[in-house]
């Protein structure tokens, strides 16, 4: 199998991690360098970057507590080399039932067959709205 091939799998086996609520496999595909970027620096209380540690403590621990099953709809999906790149629309119900469906691009990069970095590009007025504010906004 190719490299492109592996990556892309790697990533789509990543993204049905979120349907399953399954942390600890989202965890044991990631490096121990692992760092994650989010868009929106200044504006979106999520945005920034995290380490391995911090990114299960913040970003991941604040989707679980609130998103019941995200499930990722990959609308497209180019692999070049080390570089994975994913257009996603997010399908799930806040834990008080209303919707987060939200829009997204990832650019993974992996080595040695984990993710060693993720950066997320994303509407965050909508996530801020919805994750962070309690509004319901409806779809993104």
């Amino acid at each position: 199998m190719i490299m492109e091939d592996r990556n892309r799998q790697l990533i789509l086996a990543y993204l049905e991690t979120y349907e399953r609520g399954d942390a600890q496999a989202r965890r044991d595909m990631l490096s121990d360098d692992f760092q994650h970027w989010v868009c929106g620096e200044g504006r979106f209380a999520l945005s920034g970057t995290r380490d391995k540690r911090a990114y299960f403590s913040d970003v991941a621990q604040v989707m679980g507590e609130k998103v019941q099953k995200l499930r990722m709809e990959v609308l497209n999906i180019i692999c070049e080399g080390d570089q994975v790149c994913v257009e996603t629309r997010g399908h799930a119900t806040m834990a008080d039932g209303r919707p987060y469906n939200n829009r997204y691009v990832f650019i993974y990069k992996i080595s040695g067959g984990k993710i060693v970095s993720i950066r997320e590009y994303l509407d965050t007025i909508y996530a801020q709205g919805v994750l962070v504010e309690g509004k319901n906004l409806g779809a993104a």
